[in-house]
């Protein structure tokens, strides 16, 4: 066999086994994990001792993300898929592309045309880009849909403060903002009269949004309610304080990330407009020395 052969054979054989711990990894991490959950108020607190992470889960870790870096992502991005589920798409990702990088790293041995260091960056680019673009995924839509409460809790906020300024307690205005606001700031809302009405506390409900989010306006306004729930501050003044606070903090999320977009909008400047610019100028010019230079 020539090396063009043995090195796409070499190659494939170290993607599938790459595929195959990744998939026997997660399976583990994710789907066998005792529950020690259950067993934890029986014993006493100094029995319980957590086991390092194995070697190859920190590896993995340190390209992928952790399983509870996805757990809060995966809150953060109002998914309904679970842990196990993330796992099994990361998994299926990892081997398809494992599987596409040996067949390609094949069909170039098998015509001739294989480059060696090419089929081993391809042999290893591909498995990694599996275990990496559901990660990078989830964390896109975290960070969308942290954005968009950040942009919708000021109008929230607002119709609040009219309706504890018309005299609704906070608890009938939560629940007449929660029937007519929608999307993101809806959902969260609904959420939040479901934990209240199963008879869970205001000011620690509240708490609890505010710790499954990662939004600075809805900090502020939490910390600023309990505050004055506990205080017996007006709330109403309060609340009118937050919407004006909240409406410049969206205000400038929303010029920092016009400033990124900035950015991004030279790119095409920079690599496209602007060689081709260049080469429309030259070419006239090089043109009329090369024909110089004939005659």
């Amino acid at each position: 066999m020539d090396a063009n052969t043995v090195t796409a054979l070499l190659g494939g054989g170290a993607a599938i086994l790459l595929g195959s711990a990744t998939s026997l990894l997660f399976t583990r991490d994710a789907l066998n994990v005792f529950p020690t959950w259950r067993v934890k108020p029986y014993l006493h607190s100094e029995e319980v001792v957590s086991s390092p992470s194995p070697v190859p889960l920190r590896l993995v870790s340190a390209v992928a993300s952790t399983n509870e870096s996805v757990k809060r992502r995966i809150v953060l991005a109002g998914s309904k898929t679970s842990l196990a589920a993330f796992r099994r798409n990361q998994r299926r990702w990892t081997l398809g592309l494992s599987l596409a990088a040996v067949t390609l790293t094949v069909l170039g041995a098998a015509a001739g045309t294989l480059n060696p260091f090419g089929a081993a960056a391809m042999l290893l680019i591909f498995p990694l880009s599996g275990l990496m673009l559901p990660d990078y995924l989830l964390n896109q839509a975290a960070k969308k849909r942290q954005l968009q409460l950040n942009q919708e809790l000021p109008d929230a906020i607002e119709l609040l403060a009219l309706a504890v300024g018309a005299g609704e307690s906070l608890y009938v205005a939560l629940g007449r903002v929660a029937d007519r606001c929608t999307q993101v700031t809806g959902e969260e809302l609904i959420r939040l009269m479901g934990e209240i009405n199963r008879g869970e506390s205001l000011a620690p409900s509240l708490t609890s949004w505010r710790t499954r989010s990662e939004s600075e306006i809805l900090s502020h306004l939490v910390d600023a309610v309990v505050s004055a729930l506990e205080r017996g501050s007006p709330l109403a003044e309060v609340l009118r304080e937050q919407v004006a606070d909240s409406r410049a903090a969206a205000r400038n999320q929303l010029l920092a990330q016009g400033g990124k977009k900035d950015v991004w909008m030279m790119v095409p400047v920079v690599f496209l407009i602007l060689p081709l610019t260049v080469v429309f100028a030259l070419y006239p010019g090089l043109v009329a020395l090369q024909l110089t230079t004939i005659h």
